[in-house]
């Protein structure tokens, strides 16, 4: 079982995402420049709440090619925001496209040309944009993008503002520029009490910490924890039936 708000994290804030979609939409309706959020390209929901919020204020989606991608990939499994919509719009970071072509992957550029858009288009009409970014997008943020009137929402772990020298460096240089910064953020982790209900629905045997850097901590809150070092190999000890054997056989051969 997981448990990464156990210890330091234990009372990070875990609204709903509608929650945190009027509070996305309370600080882009008002604003006079573009609007700048920082998340990560695979926190779907988050990215749909930042669309939703950007439709609301009447404001653009500005995604770039890897989420694009990303989101192009997950459509044929829900009614997710895609690159063909009308209210959004593909950009094309020269680090990330560089980084692309190295790999041999130079046909998703190409094939999300068809709803790109120009660096210099966002600025001219920046008051109507909401732009996800993130450190690769410095040089052209730097060259195109006017940053009056900006806000720059980030949507992920603070804890990274501390360890990732380019997002101290995209931070300072925005700040260095007068864009306004603003948290806004949920957790997608499991908080203590979520994590005891489930523990008391289970009623497993034994509870094994994983993904937490306290799992000396999980006996505070459970009785049966079991813990184990990274790479240490353990065995469920479970006993396949004779008929469980026969149709274990059955299906793989």
């Amino acid at each position: 079982m997981e448990g990464t708000l156990i210890g330091e994290r234990a009372s990070e804030q875990t609204i709903s995402e509608e929650e945190l979609e009027e509070k996305f939409l309370n600080e882009m309706a008002d604003k006079s420049g573009i609007v700048l959020v920082t998340t990560s390209s695979q926190n779907i929901d988050r990215l749909v709440t930042i669309f939703r919020a950007a439709k609301r204020s009447g404001r653009m989606f500005i995604i770039d090619f890897y989420t694009a991608e990303i989101l192009e990939i997950l459509k044929k499994y829900a009614n997710l925001p895609n690159a063909e919509w009308r209210r959004i719009r593909v950009c094309f970071p020269g680090p990330l496209a560089k980084r692309f072509e190295q790999l041999g992957l130079q046909e998703i550029i190409s094939r999300h040309r068809a709803n790109g858009i120009r660096w210099e288009r966002i600025n001219d009409i920046r008051e109507r944009m909401v732009m996800v970014i993130r450190p690769g997008f410095l040089p052209q943020l730097k060259r195109f993008i006017n940053l009056e009137g900006a806000v720059w929402i980030y949507s992920m772990w603070r804890g990274y503002l501390n360890r990732s020298k380019p997002l101290k460096n995209m931070k300072n240089y925005l700040e260095d520029n007068g864009v306004k910064f603003c948290f806004m953020h949920t957790s997608g982790h499991a908080a203590i009490s979520d994590l005891k209900r489930l523990v008391e629905a289970m009623r497993p045997e034994f509870v094994i910490p994983i993904h937490s850097f306290y799992p000396q901590n999980y006996e505070r809150y459970f009785d049966n924890v079991k813990k184990l070092d990274d790479g240490e190999e353990f065995s469920l000890g479970y006993v396949l039936t004779k008929s469980e054997q026969v149709t274990d056989i059955d299906s793989n051969c």
